[in-house]
C-alpha cells in the first residue's frame, strides 16, 4: 500500500491541471 500516497499525489496533480483547463474554458 505504499504505492497509494504518490499515486493519488499524481491523481491529485493531474486532476488539478484539468480542472484549471476547464476552469479556463468556461471563463
Amino acid at each position: 500500500m505504499r504505492l497509494k500516497p504518490a499515486f493519488a499525489e499524481i491523481v491529485k496533480g493531474v486532476y488539478g491541471a484539468e480542472a484549471k483547463t476547464i476552469d479556463f474554458r468556461m471563463k
